[in-house]
């Protein structure tokens, strides 16, 4: 292996570490009750006519956790302890564990407690279709009820699940969308109804955050993708956030936002630094053109990636950007 393909190797396994500290940080940043609030606002009907501080402080049970829940299960469920952090290893996949999950009472005088896990996707290709891996995660937070919620045929007890998925666009191109899939009722002979609250156990929620210059990129989809992205700076992002959803960050919140975008901005220069290094072209504008609409100048850009100011304005014209 050449000189070049160790920095490069050494250079992408660096990357994949701080894409890895980046998802972790946002995940942690999300658990915060001022963030869970607003998404269990805007995208679970029971709370849209609650106030933030209603959902923060009175509905939002204990402290959320953060990838200690496993998914997985092919023991039973006698030994767990509800709001421990019992690890559980599948024997086939490893131990994969929810992004955070957390429990909730709903708003008035008939209150039930439910189970809601956030999950944040930043690939788009998978492999797999994202809606069934979040009804499969619903069917485990049912399923992993059994002796730890109710006991042999007592179902009744079952607890109402919700797996909300951000699903971030990195290259804000896609759609922005909230999607709910749940059970309904289809009478194929006759009419016959059940109780609503007796099968309205499941909801997978796609929240779907694309392209910022869409008219639809407003309340919690803006509010989830500037608080994610990996292009704006810390104090961007704070401005924004306050001016515009009336978010007032505590110390560690801002701790964290500060650390996601020294990371993010790491993270895109090298991607700006391989594609050039690799002679990839277009990945190299598509990332001169992200980092000048953000605010960088040519001179920040150039110093960078190591190319000529002349080749990063020309790359700028190209990819459509007014010059400054």
């Amino acid at each position: 292996m050449s000189q070049s393909q160790t920095h490069l190797s050494q250079a992408l396994e660096e990357e994949s570490k701080r894409e890895n500290q980046y998802d972790e940080k946002g995940k942690y940043l999300i658990s915060h009750k001022e963030c869970l609030a607003r998404i269990m606002q805007q995208c679970i009907p029971e709370y849209k006519d609650c106030s933030l501080d209603e959902i923060r402080e009175e509905y939002i049970e204990g402290t959320p956790m953060v990838m200690t829940v496993p998914v997985h299960k092919n023991a039973t469920n006698s030994e767990m302890i509800r709001g421990m952090n019992v690890e559980d290893t599948s024997i086939n996949e490893g131990t994969v564990r929810y992004d955070i999950r957390f429990y909730a009472l709903t708003p008035g005088k008939d209150q039930v407690e439910v189970i809601i896990n956030v999950e944040i996707q930043n690939q788009k290709n998978v492999g797999y279709h994202l809606v069934k891996r979040a009804l499969y995660y619903c069917a485990r937070m049912i399923s992993s009820q059994y002796e730890v919620e109710f006991s042999k045929a007592d179902y009744d007890k079952i607890k109402r699940v919700y797996s909300i998925w951000l699903c971030i666009d990195r290259n804000e191109r896609g759609e922005n969308a909230i999607t709910t899939y749940a059970i309904q009722e289809q009478n194929v002979v006759g009419n016959v109804s059940a109780e609503f609250l007796d099968y309205d156990l499941m909801h997978a929620i796609m929240v779907r955050i694309g392209d910022p210059r869409k008219p639809d990129y407003e309340g919690i989809i803006k509010f989830l993708g500037v608080l994610l992205s990996k292009e704006k700076a810390a104090q961007e992002k704070k401005a924004i956030l306050e001016a515009e959803f009336g978010l007032k960050m505590s110390d560690e919140m801002e701790q964290e936002v500060q650390e996601m975008g020294s990371l993010g901005r790491s993270i895109f220069e090298d991607g700006l630094e391989q594609g050039i290094e690799r002679g990839e072209k277009k990945k190299a504008m598509e990332v001169v053109h992200k980092l000048y609409t953000r605010g960088m100048s040519i001179e920040q850009i150039s110093e960078v990636a190591g190319v000529s100011e002349k080749i990063v304005k020309e790359w700028v014209k190209e990819m459509a950007v007014p010059v400054g």
